[in-house]
């Protein structure tokens, strides 16, 4: 049987283990983690009501219920969490649908911790429905996973401002879906496409584009070798098939015959459109992001679009800058 004496040295044992892993070891060891933690609480619960199981109510199988929660095991979707309860409660005159009820939560819809609040879920999320986007459940978890390992990888390479780790959702994801929600919204997306970033950093805005646009080929260059190993890894735990890293630069890379070539926060609009010269096919799009304070040098540019926007939290005005015919 779990003890709190002894879930207490499994805490302080996975922490040491913890502090000198990698960054795969490190994803593996929080969800081990999260396994003990969770049947320990399992085992208060189910211990305390079957001592007493004639006090078991719908009550009782809410606290239950919020137990998972609190370890971020979404067991059923909301809307259904009436039915099942009543279901469960009423129906199955055994203890049994307790571990049936604890499998199916683990095997099915495990969720490993996410290192920022529901706040900037929800700010992420109102972004992208004033935006009149509505994404999968596992599109957003896996945006999510994403940011986690930016934040955890944070710690080795230097991938993002420390200001911004608070702020990766409504800063930086928000910020990267940008190109999808104005060419979706144009219909200008197709199957087939070949998209490539340069300068691509930590991972924004290819890793978030290669999430939410499966159907589209994907390619990131970044020279720094780090930065390269941080993206390999978090492409394989992300089991992005779509995507490529290439440790290069994007002059030097070969990557050709693109239907978009896209780039944030690199170098001045002439420098990086003359650069993705290299590699965009005829007619293809070049987008990059800037501050709508930055864009005013460039209103004279042939074939160029602004689309103006703002960022949750965030009191400047930003521009997604588009060179090419898109609809």
């Amino acid at each position: 049987h779990f003890s709190y004496s002894s879930n207490r040295i499994a805490d302080i044992i996975f922490h040491l283990i913890y502090s000198h892993s990698s960054l795969k070891q490190k994803t593996f060891i929080l969800c081990l983690k999260k396994i003990v933690n969770t049947m320990f609480k399992f085992y208060i619960i189910t211990r305390d009501l079957t001592q007493n199981y004639s006090h078991f109510n719908k009550n009782s199988f809410i606290e239950i219920h919020i137990i998972f929660s609190i370890f971020r095991i979404k067991m059923f979707h909301v809307k259904h969490f009436y039915f099942y309860s009543q279901f469960i409660l009423y129906k199955m005159k055994n203890f049994s649908f307790i571990v049936f009820y604890f499998l199916f939560s683990f095997f099915k819809l495990f969720h490993v911790k996410h290192y920022f609040d529901s706040v900037q879920e929800n700010l992420l999320l109102q972004f992208l429905s004033d935006k009149g986007i509505t994404l999968s459940d596992d599109k957003l978890e896996k945006l999510y996973e994403y940011a986690n390992l930016v934040i955890q990888g944070n710690t080795q390479v230097n991938l993002i401002s420390k200001n911004d780790i608070s702020k990766f959702l409504s800063r930086h994801i928000a910020d990267s879906l940008m190109p999808f929600i104005v060419l979706s919204q144009k219909q200008y997306l197709k199957s087939g496409m070949i998209w490539a970033d340069m300068g691509a950093g930590g991972g924004c805005p290819v890793f978030p584009l290669s999430i939410v646009c499966p159907e589209i080929q994907f390619f990131a260059s970044e020279p720094r070798h780090k930065r390269v190993l941080f993206l390999e890894e978090t492409k394989k735990t992300l089991k992005l098939d779509n995507l490529t890293i290439v440790g290069k630069r994007f002059e030097t890379s070969e990557i050709t015959n693109c239907d978009i070539i896209s780039c944030r926060a690199l170098s001045r609009f002439e420098a990086d459109y003359d650069r993705a010269q290299l590699g965009l096919k005829k007619n293809g799009l070049f987008i990059t992001f800037k501050s709508k304070e930055m864009t005013k040098d460039l209103m004279n540019l042939s074939d160029i679009h602004f689309i103006d926007y703002h960022l949750p939290l965030e009191t400047q005005e930003y521009s997604l800058v588009i060179k090419g015919i898109y609809g």
